[in-house]
């Protein structure tokens, strides 16, 4: 009965990881059927053994490693690609467990005494050892539950973070080991350390570790967040001097519009059509590159359309967009910038990059139903370079560029939309399917 209850909790606890990579890394739409039968498959076959074990005593190292071991190679399995961010995630949730395990274990100490040993620490005889799985296990599954929005919402930080959260999980296993050498002294009836002292201590060192963790995500986001303040008062800039540029260029018009005036009478008296027909296809130019263009109806995205367009042209590019009004956009304004920023700007360097041949970008933007459709497409003079999957950046100091893309497919992973790239010698193409509701 009682070793029947651990494989139960283990099984749950596996059962409960995968649970919380779908929130993190794994995407459930994708699994085929053969990814499914990995994921039962591994949950009752590590979970029994993780069970077994546990009815030997109350913690293995060993144990812990092998669970880490198999059940990493399974979801890298599952995820194929990315072997360190699957092992930092799946380690660090088995280490917070851990940690948790021996916490509610020393809090048992106060009430069991010397009996710790023959009821949870070696070769039990009691369910007391359940019952502390059980409120570690509870309390995680309650803290996923609650909190899976906002794991959501940080998940495309933690590939960029996987090599800290890696570091991380190396800290948890020293700070284990230590624990465990402190339950070890104590259930052999050592004196010195008070079991209420020691939980307080682990309580303390879990909290201090997950907040400095929990810090340094809120810093890159506040970092992000300035970076996309900065580009947006770069835009709004830019913004002021186009107008301001129009303004002149129209007070430049107006002058000059009783000259061409003038002009027009002369051949109006002299009755030359032609030459009337001539002079207005000559002045044609001159104030439709005044207008004002609007594609989409959303000003932002309009204002960076203009402007891309106005360096496309003075650098020869062709720059086309086909677009249709749009009611309302699920992006945020410094979203927007960064994703229609970013790989406008990359297809504009790309074709700066031409000598001989054709230059040219294309933008295809449309609604359908609550998905709005992203293309993006534009010619290069090579296949951009590719390593572990992702573009590099050919730039001089590549690691002060490559960041372009990776903003791109955070803000889209965020929306839980997709981006596919297609590339051929002649043409980069970037296609992107996000839901556009803000229920």
């Amino acid at each position: 009965m009682r070793i029947g209850s651990l494989i139960l909790i283990s099984v749950w606890e596996v059962w409960m990881m995968y649970y919380l990579l779908f929130q993190m890394i794994l995407e459930k739409e994708y699994l085929r059927k053969i990814d499914k039968g990995v994921i039962w498959g591994s949950i009752l076959i590590v979970g029994g053994l993780v069970g077994i074990n546990r009815d030997i005593g109350f913690f293995s190292y060993g144990m812990l490693m092998i669970e880490i071991v198999l059940l990493t190679g399974c979801v890298f399995y599952i995820r194929r690609r990315d072997i360190v961010l699957v092992l930092a995630s799946v380690a660090i949730y088995h280490m917070l467990l851990t940690l948790l395990d021996f916490f509610f274990g020393f809090l048992s100490m106060i009430f069991l005494g010397e009996n710790f040993e023959a009821m949870v620490f070696w070769k039990p005889v009691s369910i007391m050892q359940s019952v502390i799985y059980m409120s570690s296990r509870g309390i995680v599954l309650a803290v996923i539950y609650v909190c899976k929005e906002k794991i959501r919402t940080y998940r495309h930080y933690i590939e960029e973070y996987k090599k800290i959260l890696l570091v991380t999980n190396f800290v948890f296993l020293i700070i284990i080991f230590r624990y465990l050498c402190i339950m070890q002294s104590m259930s052999n009836g050592e004196k010195g350390k008070t079991p209420e002292n020691v939980s307080m201590s682990l309580l303390l060192v879990m909290a201090i570790m997950v907040f400095a963790v929990v810090l340094v995500f809120k810093y890159r986001d506040i970092g992000k967040r300035n970076e996309m303040l900065k580009l947006h008062e770069k835009l709004a800039e830019e913004h002021y001097l186009n107008i301001m540029s129009m303004v002149d260029k129209n007070r430049q018009l107006i002058h000059d519009m009783k000259n061409h005036l003038a002009v027009i009478r002369e051949y109006a008296e002299e009755e030359n059509s032609e030459g009337i027909k001539k002079y207005l296809d000559g002045m044609t130019p001159i104030f439709t590159s005044a207008d004002m263009r609007v594609w989409t109806r959303q000003r932002i995205l309009d204002l960076i359309l203009s402007q891309k367009k106005q360096r496309a042209e003075m650098q020869g590019i062709c720059f086309e967009v086909q677009a249709e009004a749009i009611q309302e956009l699920v992006l945020q304004d410094s979203e927007i910038c960064s994703v229609f920023g970013n790989l406008l700007d990359n297809a504009l360097e790309a074709c700066e990059k031409i000598e001989d041949g054709s230059r040219w970008i294309w933008v295809r933007i449309r609604c359908q139903r609550q998905m709005l459709f992203i293309e993006i497409a534009n010619s290069i003079s090579e296949v951009p370079y590719k390593k572990k999957g992702r573009f590099v950046s050919t730039k001089g100091n590549a690691l002060e560029h490559g960041y372009g893309l990776k903003s791109v497919e955070r803000i889209v992973d965020q929306y839980e939309g997709m981006i596919v790239y297609n590339v051929d010698e002649a043409k980069f193409q970037v296609e992107i399917s996000l839901f556009n509701s803000k229920n």
